[in-house]
């Protein structure tokens, strides 16, 4: 029989330690120079600061020994060239997907647009099952748990649930893209669509863009990227499911977290729902011009 577990219980037990690890980050963001290193990953290479060892290393410990049965999978432990690592803590039912500075090229540049990303993988289901975000710049925390909704919570303890935006027209939706992720593929598709959308925005961290779109301030974001890790997405696509909003791969499938690299393949869809089907209309022939992924 499958083990069951309080969902909401761990989402409380984590609020304390993510908002520490989130001031730890900012202990580090407040000094005048940034060290950082450089990490190939998934295909590309990624910055590392002192911020992102020193919150994964914080939160990967506090997260072992609240839950000792559970995998995890973190960013800064995560060694593409040797898988092996891994695959103990994918042999269990739950396994943690841990961005400890999801933005890691704003932390170093110091723009605010960086968050904390914790996800709870079940791995039965393949599906997220819990998904936290912390943004330590403006100290916002936004939980979801599956069936039960996404919520910002407040100092005082109390909750709101997020919806997504009601907007059904793209010559009025909001469009939030990266800045730092912005392959030519995806500058070509911009400079085509940008005529036909209401408002463009260029946003650091993935995640703070997936938070966004359930909170109803922006209405889709997608992106062209082959190879995406599970750290970077799986809280952010339980956060816009639970608020009403849409999730897919660029074709439109269903994403599910079953690969043992650790990686979700073929771009990201993500919408309010209402624009899913002509967000997906409007870059489709261009795509398919451009890129492999549909």
């Amino acid at each position: 029989m499958s083990e069951e577990i309080d969902l909401e219980k761990v989402v409380t037990s984590l609020i304390d330690p993510i908002k520490y690890a989130g001031g730890r980050l900012m202990d580090v963001y407040s000094q005048e120079k940034i060290e950082s290193m450089v990490k190939p990953i998934h295909g590309r290479c990624d910055v590392v600061t002192e911020g992102d060892m020193i919150s994964d290393a914080f939160l990967c410990n506090i997260v072992r020994e609240l839950f000792p049965n559970f995998g995890i999978v973190s960013e800064e432990r995560y060694d593409e060239f040797n898988l092996g690592k891994i695959e103990p803590e994918l042999n269990k039912k739950y396994c943690f997907a841990i961005d400890a500075c999801d933005g890691s090229d704003d932390f170093k540049q110091k723009t605010g647009e960086f968050v904390l990303l914790i996800a709870l993988l079940d791995l039965e289901k393949k599906k997220p099952v819990v998904g936290m975000s912390y943004k330590p710049i403006t100290q916002e925390l936004v939980t979801a748990t599956a069936g039960k909704g996404a919520y910002s919570h407040s100092d005082d303890g109390s909750k709101k649930r997020l919806r997504v935006s009601d907007v059904t027209e793209l010559n009025q939706s909001h469009l939030v893209t990266s800045k730092f992720h912005n392959e030519e593929v995806m500058k070509y598709l911009l400079d085509d669509i940008k005529g036909k959308i209401g408002v463009i925005t260029a946003k650091g961290s993935g995640g703070n863009k997936m938070v966004d779109i359930a909170k109803g301030d922006a209405d889709w974001y997608f992106r062209v990227t082959k190879r995406i890790p599970y750290w970077d997405i799986a809280a952010g696509h339980l956060i816009v499911e639970e608020a009403m909003g849409k999730f897919t791969a660029l074709n439109q499938s269903e994403i599910f977290y079953d690969q043992k690299d650790f990686e979700h393949k073929g771009g990201l869809l993500v919408t309010n729902g209402k624009i899913h089907q002509p967000a997906f209309e409007e870059i489709k022939k261009l795509l398919q011009e451009t890129t492999q992924l549909l």
